[in-house]
C-alpha cells in the first residue's frame, strides 16, 4: 500500500511505523556516527514501495533559486525529494540527484532537526517536508538560531548581520521526513572544482551593494551560493596556504585548486599566496572536518591536519559546500585522504648585527602574560632565530594577572621571565621600557592590559640617554628644539593619549636611543606601536560588497596622529633618525600606511628582493602584512636599512604567535669612523649562543595608573573567540633574582615546548581592505 493512497489514519500509522524502523535500523548501524557526517561509497536508493514524484512537483532548486535568498522564504514546503549526502548533530543534507539546467541554482539544501539525530542514512532517497528558512551562522545570534524574513530583515546581532545567509528546510515533525521511492538518476556524482571542472573564480567582482539580491557567477560569493548544500570534489595536487588550525568542532585548513599556479600570479617563494591591492586570491577555500567535535581523525593519518602551508595533497577531497563564521567551506565527508607535508622550515634572520650594524625587531607575541607556556619558546626564537636583535619592539604584552579582573596593569613578572628565559641560551643583557595603562582602556582582552614595550640590549645601546622624566599613561610626548636637537619632554612617552583616536586602543610609546658603537652617538627616534585591529570590518565574504571597513577610519585618526608627532621632530631637525614600527594592522596600499608614507617615512618592504614575500600574518589562507617598520629619509639616505620579514610562526600549525617579526638592519655610515669595539662574545649567531657575560639588567620604567579611573565593560576585537586548552603555567619561582651579577646558572636549559593553535581571534583582517 502506497502513503499516497492510504487513509488519513493509515498514513499516520505507516508513518509511525516507517520513523521507528528507520530509528532503529540507524541506531543500530550507524550509532557511532549518528553525529558525524559520513561519506557513502555508492548514494544510491534502496527500493520502497512509495512512488516517485510527479513532473510538477517542487524541487531543491526551486527552493534555492538563482539567488542567495529563496523565493520560498518563510513558506512551507512538502515532499521535497533528495538523496541524504551527509549528516551532522543537527540535521542532514540532501541532493536532488536529476538536476535543472541552471548553474545558479544550487541542488542541494541542509535539513535542519535541531538536536535530535536525523533517523536517516547516508544514501537514503527521501521526501522532507518544513518551513524554507535563511540561516546567519554568525559569531553570535539573537536568538540562537537567527534567521531572516522575507524582507531580509530579522533580529540578528551587529556581529553577524553582514554575513550570508544558508537556505534550510526547518523539520519540527519526524513525520516530515519520509522514503522516496528513486527509480532513475539516482545517485549523486560530487561536482569537480579546479582542473576538468568548474574553476573557482578569481576576482571579486562587485555588481550590487547587496550581493545577496543581485549578481552573477562571477562573483565568488554567487559562484559558491550555486553550490550551496552540493557535494563537490578537489582533485589531488589541493595546496595547503595556511596552517591547520584545530578546534573542540575539528579542524579546518584553508587550499587552493590543482589548477591554481596556472591562473595566479600571487605564489610567494614558501608556497603560500600573497594578498596584493589588484588581488585578494579568491580561489582559496576552507576545507574542514567540522562535525561537533566527534568526527574521527582519518587512519592512517592521525596527522593529517597537522600541516604547516605548503602542504599537498595526493588524494582527491570530497565534501559539502556551506557556510560558516563569515566564509564558505567544503567540509570533508570522506577520510580517504593524504597529502605530503610541507617542507618548510623556521627561518633565520639573513641580518645579524655587528660591529658596525644595529638591528631593530617588531615583534606581537599574542596576549604573552605568566600563564603562559611559551616564554622558553619566545626566548629561543628571539636569540636563536632573530639574534638578539639590539631592540625589540613588543606589541601584547599582558599584565602580571593576564586576562583575570582586578585592577592589575603592572607587567614586570611578564616581562621578567621573558628576559630571563634568555639567560641559558647565552644573552644576558636585555632591559624593558613600558608603560602602564589605564585599566582596560588599551583594548584587547579585557584584564590582560596589553601594550607596546621596548626590550633593548645595554651592552649595545643607551635608552633615554638625556635622562628625560618618565612618561605615564594620560600624559602627552612633546618635542622641544634644543638648538638642532629635538628633546621629548618624556622617556619613555606616549603620543597623545587623551586623542579619540586611541579609545580602546593601545597608545604608541616613544624612546630615545643611542648605539654605543656609534662615535658620533646620534640620537634614534623610535617610535612602537599597536593600532587598532580591523575586527568589525565586513567580511569578504558578506552581503554587503565592497566590505565596508569599520575600523579603518581609527586608524586613519592613529596614523595622523603618529604622522603629526613624526612631523614635529622634522620641524626642529629635517635629517633627524626616525623609525616606526609596530603591528599596525593593515596593508601596505591602505589609507592608513599612506599616510605615514607621506610624512616622508619610507615603508621597508620596497626594499626587499620578491615583494610577495614580505607579509608576517595569514588570514583566511591569505598571507599579508599588517607589521610594518617605516624609516626617515635620513636612514634610508645614509645608514643602508635593510629588511627582513623572519617567517617562523604564521605559515606553522605550532605557532608561538600569529605573527612573524621583522628585523631592520642599520649601517653605520662609511664616512664615519669604524669604532674599534667589537660585538659582545654573548651576541648569538645562527649556529650557536654561549653564556659569556652577566646580566646588566637596568631598572625599567613603570608607571601605573589607578584602576579606579575607569572600567571598560565592551569585549575588544582581540578577545580570543575560543579559549586554549593549555592550562599549564610559567611560574616566576625556578627563576633566578634579577641583579646585575646574577649569572642564571640556576635556571634548567629545557627543550622548547610548543601549545596547540587556538581559534582565530576576531581582530583578524578582513582580506578586503
Amino acid at each position: 500500500m502506497s502513503t499516497k493512497n492510504a487513509s488519513a489514519p493509515q498514513r499516520v500509522q505507516l508513518a509511525l511505523v516507517l520513523f521507528i524502523g528507520i530509528a532503529l535500523i540507524g541506531f543500530f548501524s550507524d550509532r557511532v556516527t549518528a553525529k558525524n557526517l559520513v561519506n557513502s561509497a555508492a548514494l544510491t536508493f534502496v527500493a520502497t514501495s512509495t512512488p516517485t514524484p510527479s513532473a510538477s512537483a517542487l524541487r531543491i532548486h526551486d527552493i534555492q533559486g538563482s539567488g542567495h535568498l529563496s523565493p520560498y522564504l518563510a513558506k512551507r514546503v512538502n515532499d521535497i525529494p533528495g538523496i541524504v549526502t551527509a549528516k551532522r548533530s543537527n540535521g542532514f543534507y540532501i541532493q536532488d540527484p536529476q538536476p535543472d539546467e541552471n548553474e545558479a541554482t544550487s541542488e542541494g539544501i541542509f535539513v535542519f532537526t535541531r538536536t535530535d539525530p536525523p533517523p536517516v542514512n547516508v544514501g537514503d532517497a527521501v521526501f522532507v517536508s518544513g518551513t524554507v528558512s535563511e540561516f546567519r551562522p554568525g559569531f553570535s545570534t539573537t536568538p540562537p538560531n537567527c534567521t531572516v524574513d522575507a524582507n531580509n530583515t530579522g533580529e540578528c546581532s551587529s556581529l553577524n548581520r553582514h554575513d550570508l545567509s544558508v537556505t534550510e528546510i526547518v523539520v519540527t515533525d519526524p513525520a516530515d521526513v519520509q522514503p522516496w521511492r528513486c527509480l532513475t538518476q539516482c545517485s549523486i556524482t560530487p561536482i569537480t572544482l579546479g582542473k576538468g571542472g568548474r574553476s573557482l573564480p578569481q576576482t571579486l567582482n562587485v555588481e550590487a551593494a547587496n550581493i545577496e539580491v543581485a549578481g552573477t557567477l562571477e562573483d565568488t560569493v554567487n559562484f559558491y551560493e550555486s553550490l550551496e548544500g552540493m557535494r563537490v570534489r578537489l582533485n589531488s595536487g589541493a595546496r595547503t596556504v595556511s596552517p591547520s588550525s584545530s578546534f573542540s568542532s575539528g579542524y579546518e585548513v584553508w587550499v587552493v585548486p590543482d589548477d591554481y599556479a596556472e591562473s595566479n600570479g600571487s605564489v610567494n617563494s614558501r608556497g603560500g599566496v600573497t594578498l596584493q591591492a589588484s588581488d585578494f586570491n579568491m580561489e582559496r577555500i576552507r576545507v574542514t572536518t567540522k562535525s561537533g567535535g566527534k568526527n574521527p581523525l582519518p587512519t592512517p593519518y592521525p596527522s593529517a591536519f597537522n600541516v604547516n602551508v605548503g602542504s599537498q595533497f595526493t588524494t582527491e577531497l570530497q565534501g559539502i559546500i556551506d557556510y560558516s563564521f563569515t566564509t564558505y567551506e567544503m567540509i570533508l565527508t570522506s577520510s580517504n585522504y593524504a597529502l605530503v607535508p610541507s617542507k618548510l622550515a623556521k627561518e633565520v634572520t639573513a641580518l645579524p648585527s655587528s660591529a658596525t650594524q644595529f638591528t631593530i625587531a617588531t615583534y606581537n607575541v599574542e596576549n604573552l602574560d605568566p600563564n603562559d607556556t611559551t616564554f622558553r619558546a619566545h626566548a629561543a626564537r628571539i636569540v636563536n632565530n632573530l639574534l638578539a636583535p639590539d631592540i625589540v619592539i613588543l606589541e601584547e604584552i599582558q599584565d602580571n594577572n593576564g586576562v583575570n579582573d582586578g585592577g592589575t596593569v603592572d607587567a614586570s613578572t611578564t616581562f621578567d621571565i621573558l628576559i630571563r628565559r634568555m639567560f641559558p641560551l647565552g644573552v644576558r643583557d636585555y632591559a624593558y621600557a613600558q608603560i602602564d595603562p589605564v585599566y582596560n582602556m588599551d583594548g584587547g582582552a579585557p584584564g590582560g592590559n596589553i601594550r607596546v614595550a621596548f626590550l633593548y640590549r645595554t651592552s649595545r645601546v643607551t635608552f633615554d640617554p638625556d635622562n628625560l622624566p618618565d612618561g605615564d599613561a594620560t600624559t602627552k610626548t612633546t618635542i622641544a628644539c634644543q638648538g638642532s636637537e629635538p628633546i621629548p619632554n618624556l622617556v619613555p612617552g606616549r603620543i597623545n593619549p587623551a586623542s579619540t583616536a586611541w579609545k580602546d586602543s593601545r597608545k604608541p610609546l616613544v624612546g630615545v636611543f643611542t648605539f654605543n658603537d656609534d662615535p658620533l652617538q646620534r640620537r634614534f627616534y623610535v617610535v612602537g606601536n599597536h593600532f587598532n585591529s580591523k575586527g568589525g570590518d565586513d567580511p569578504m565574504y558578506g552581503n554587503t560588497l565592497p566590505p565596508v571597513l569599520q575600523s579603518e577610519p581609527q586608524r586613519i585618526q592613529q596614523s595622523n596622529e603618529v604622522r603629526t608627532f613624526v612631523q614635529s621632530i622634522y620641524d626642529c631637525d629635517p635629517n633627524a633618525n626616525v623609525i616606526v614600527a609596530g603591528d599596525l594592522n593593515d596593508f601596505q596600499w591602505s589609507p592608513a600606511l599612506q599616510i605615514l608614507a607621506d610624512t616622508p617615512l619610507q615603508i621597508m618592504n620596497l626594499t626587499i628582493t620578491n615583494p610577495l614575500d614580505r607579509y608576517g600574518y595569514i588570514y583566511q589562507g591569505n598571507s599579508q602584512t599588517l607589521d610594518h617598520i617605516l624609516v626617515s629619509p635620513n636612514l634610508m639616505a645614509e645608514w643602508s636599512p635593510e629588511y627582513d620579514a623572519v617567517h617562523y610562526n604564521a605559515e606553522f600549525y605550532d605557532q608561538l604567535s600569529d605573527h612573524d617579526p621583522s628585523v631592520l638592519r642599520l649601517t653605520i655610515p662609511s664616512a664615519t669612523p669604524v669604532p674599534s669595539t667589537t660585538v659582545p662574545t654573548d651576541t648569538p649567531t645562527a649556529a650557536s649562543a654561549t653564556e659569556t657575560s652577566t646580566p646588566t639588567l637596568t631598572a625599567t620604567v613603570t608607571p601605573t595608573a589607578s584602576p579606579s579611573e575607569t572600567t571598560a565593560t565592551s569585549i575588544a576585537t582581540e578577545t580570543p573567540t575560543e579559549a586554549p586548552t593549555s592550562t599549564a603555567t610559567e611560574t616566576v619561582t625556578d627563576l633566578p633574582s634579577i641583579t646585575p651579577t646574577d649569572t642564571a646558572t640556576t635556571v634548567p636549559i629545557e627543550a622548547t615546548p610548543t601549545e596547540a593553535p587556538t581559534e582565530a581571534a576576531t581582530a583578524t583582517p578582513t582580506a578586503a581592505s
